[in-house]
């Protein structure tokens, strides 16, 4: 899944600065701004950087190389890779990465190896600002990568992630950016994988440590979202506000009269959920945070899908 950027592909740096640095509807690429945005406070700021290198192409671990032949996963976002069991999601991927960034100039900072080998760290267009060059916004934007929930300034990433996903672009195009929470079969393909997953909650089982959010029948090979007891009304009374909980893109949040407080108010709920699939007796997911799950409008599906 290897392909190389291309020097004239289009760029998305203008509408990601709109989006990224002020509220309300994020605009359309290149549309004009009728204010000056001011960059919010969760975006990076500038630190100590090595000097500009060029993303040449979006390797098949889901990191991108550079001119110089090191690999570099940015902070706060998860591009596909080879694994995904839809290799379109991941073709698209690709395409959107040479769309938003091809052959540009991009300055690396707070890098550090991981296990792999790799760098892990942030990354910006060169001679750009923070909030305008953003490296991970400007894939999220582009429909390139996921959005990490658990990641610092998660809400402006999921809001980016939001237009992307309405609008179609890159991944989102693709019927297996999304897995069916109620198939388990196929959300067994993603075990090991950063997923996002929507579906319907069936039943829900409350113990000392752990709440369960069952999307079938038989729990042993089911998918099962999984949520600290403890933590239950923090993370989902409330859910998180990307415009998501407004009845924009489908979600309508946790909040009113403590309904999150009671459980039981999720069966028969839909909800997209994110995180990596793990095995749990069947495949699941455990969520840690308001970002990692919302619940949506309808019930027959997202309406980012269509």
């Amino acid at each position: 899944m290897r392909l190389e950027l291309r020097a004239g592909a289009a760029r998305v740096a203008a509408g990601v600065l709109a989006a990224w640095t002020v509220a309300g509807p994020l605009p359309a690429v290149g549309a004009a701004r009728t204010t000056t945005p001011k960059p919010v406070a969760c975006v990076p700021a500038a630190a100590s950087a090595d000097p500009s290198t060029r993303i040449v192409a979006l390797t098949e671990d889901g990191s991108l190389k550079l001119e110089d032949g090191r690999r570099f996963v940015p902070n706060r976002i998860v591009l596909p890779t080879r694994l995904e069991p839809a290799p379109d999601v991941a073709n698209a991927a690709a395409r959107a990465v040479i769309d938003a960034i091809a052959g540009r100039p991009i300055t690396l900072s707070r890098t550090a190896p991981d296990r792999h080998g790799r760098l892990t760290g942030d990354a910006r267009l060169s001679n750009t600002s923070d909030a305008e060059g953003d490296l991970a916004a400007l894939l999220v934007f582009a429909g390139a990568a996921y959005t990490a929930a658990d990641a610092p300034c998660a809400p402006p990433l999921l809001a980016l992630e939001a237009q992307a996903r309405r609008a179609r672009r890159g991944l989102w195009a693709r019927p297996g950016a999304i897995a069916t929470a109620g198939d388990p079969q196929a959300m067994g393909l993603h075990r090991g994988l950063y997923t996002v997953a929507e579906g319907q909650i069936l039943t829900v089982g409350v113990r000392r440590e752990r709440t369960y959010l069952n999307f079938g029948e038989t729990w042993r090979q089911d998918f099962t979202v999984i949520v600290p007891t403890a933590d239950f009304a923090i993370i989902l009374e409330h859910g998180h506000d990307q415009g998501q909980g407004n009845g924009q893109d489908g979600g309508s949040g946790y909040g009113g009269s403590g309904s999150g407080r009671d459980p039981d108010v999720l069966r028969n709920a839909r909800v997209r959920v994110r995180g990596v699939v793990r095995e749990q007796g069947g495949p699941a997911i455990m969520v840690r945070s308001q970002a990692d799950i919302e619940r949506l409008a309808d019930r027959t599906g997202s309406e980012d899908r269509r």
